[in-house]
């Protein structure tokens, strides 16, 4: 079968018109891949700060979950990872609105420091608190979770 030189040449034409924008879209997904590497080495160097801490600490979605304890926040409150992982801040406060109020002094101010707070132990005994915590935006609207997350510190009042 003959092709005409016109086809050849109209061919020819797609192909090296295509080229540039295949280059292109290789080019953002290579920056996507390392981008969203670069947003979990960052989430994971967080949880092995967390997790290494000797601090009270916690990790908060911004519609106020625990996504991550360490265990000197577990030990101060008594509860077990599976009690307090996925569940409300809201849901340890004594005064539930107190939680909701930190989670948006957070988010208006991207901190807050000693912020007081009583919260229930397991056991069911108050305990009033100091909170610090600091947000992190994930804003890269191309990358999964594009939400706030809080780090926190607590630590008893005496």
């Amino acid at each position: 079968m003959k092709t005409s030189f016109a086809s050849e040449l109209a061919t020819s034409f797609e192909v090296s018109t295509r080229r540039p924008r295949v280059a292109e879209l290789d080019r953002d997904d290579l920056e996507h891949m390392l981008a969203y590497q670069r947003l979990l080495a960052g989430k994971n160097i967080t949880r092995t700060i967390v997790r290494q801490s000797k601090d009270a600490i916690f990790i908060s979605t911004g519609d106020g979950r625990f996504v991550d304890v360490n265990q000197p926040l577990l030990d101060l409150l008594g509860y077990d990872p599976e009690d307090i992982v996925g569940q409300y801040i809201k849901s340890i406060c004594v005064n539930p609105s107190d939680g909701e109020m930190l989670q948006q002094e957070v988010e208006q101010k991207g901190y807050v420091i000693d912020y007081k707070i009583k919260l229930y132990k397991k056991d069911a005994t108050e305990l009033v608190c100091a909170v610090t915590s600091t947000v992190r935006w994930y804003n890269d609207e191309s990358m999964p979770g594009n939400q706030p997350l809080f780090k926190s510190w607590v630590r008893k009042v005496v």
